[in-house]
């Protein structure tokens, strides 16, 4: 049996200084512990970086190499893929919401210009009603400069290319533009000689009822 080796003490020195440095002077009077990792945790993280080290050291050079990394690679790049057409995917469902929520908010409007227009040109002007005429006169320019700002907005968000089954209602939103000013708000228009016009009443009524028929298709 070998001799036991002699016991190597190392004294600490405890001087003022040292002790100022470790413990500070508002906590001298307290005695200073410090936090240790028991020497069972110290080995469990030790033999666990072992294990990964030697795990890595063993994996196979050559072809198996490059298998490995094109796996890698295949994941990446189909994680990529996945993440861009995801992207894509939700930009044109929130496009299609923004262009569904104008044409309904389109719709609107035509409803209540094809009310307020029709009742105009279904009367002829009689004075004691002059001011219902201004009134209507105001929300008739109204709406028809509400409905172009909303054709500029869908016309924007669509892009130059819209798909095949919005172009019929873009279209009808262009001709009902460039057409029912002059309908609605031509002619005798604000003038004390105004008379009811039933061609007029029947014009803004087919435009408007063919117009939401179109809109309806892109609002859901």
């Amino acid at each position: 049996m070998l001799p036991s080796e002699p016991a190597i003490i190392v004294e600490i020195d405890k001087s003022p200084i040292i002790e100022s440095v470790i413990c500070p002077a508002a906590t001298q009077t307290q005695s200073c512990q410090v936090d240790s990792i028991s020497n069972e945790q110290f080995e469990l993280v030790l033999t666990s970086l072992e294990n990964i080290s030697g795990g890595v050291n063993t994996l196979p050079n050559g072809i198996y190499n490059l298998e490995i990394m094109s796996a890698i690679l295949a994941a990446i790049s189909s994680a990529i893929a996945a993440f861009t057409i995801n992207y894509f995917y939700w930009k044109r469902v929130e496009k299609k919401k923004v262009v569904s929520k104008l044409a309904l908010e389109t719709i609107n409007v035509l409803n209540e210009f094809e009310d307020i227009a029709c009742k105009y040109w279904s009367v002829s002007y009689v004075t004691r009603h002059q001011r219902t005429y201004m009134i209507q006169e105001n929300k008739i320019t109204s709406c028809i400069s509400l409905i172009y700002q909303y054709t500029k907005e869908i016309e924007k968000k669509l892009g130059k290319t819209p798909s095949p089954n919005i172009e019929p209602a873009l279209q009808e939103l262009r001709n009902f533009n460039n057409t029912m000013y002059e309908i609605a708000a031509g002619g005798d228009f604000k003038s004390k000689t105004k008379e009811k016009s039933p061609k007029k009443v029947s014009q803004i009524s087919k435009k408007c009822t063919n117009l939401k028929a179109k809109l309806s298709s892109i609002a859901y």
